[in-house]
């Protein structure tokens, strides 16, 4: 558990520089007439970013190799990603105006 508190602690510290940079990127873009894609950018890039960040700690601190950590985030993330759908379906069913 302490690994993936640090995992977690460096990912956040990792996101929250990308959304920094995107909210600068899109103030930048607001005086050009073109802002309003900063989320949607940092959400993008923050994906592979946060994907490099869990599979090169894990290799680091446990004793696997890249490859093999590259493995395991791949499966976390078939395993969250369906999780997260069933539960946002059921929140918006939940909420939806009847």
């Amino acid at each position: 558990m302490g690994i993936l508190l640090l995992i977690g602690l460096v990912d956040f510290v990792a996101r929250c520089a990308i959304m920094f940079a995107a909210g600068a990127g899109d103030a930048i873009g607001a005086g050009r007439g073109m802002g309003g894609r900063g989320p949607v950018m940092a959400a993008l890039i923050g994906i592979p970013v946060s994907m490099v960040i869990h599979a090169g700690m894990l290799s680091s601190l446990l004793p696997t190799t890249l490859g093999r950590a590259c493995l395991v985030v791949a499966f976390q993330l078939l395993i969250v990603v369906p999780v997260v759908i069933t539960l946002a379906a059921l929140m918006v069913g939940v909420t939806a105006p009847q």
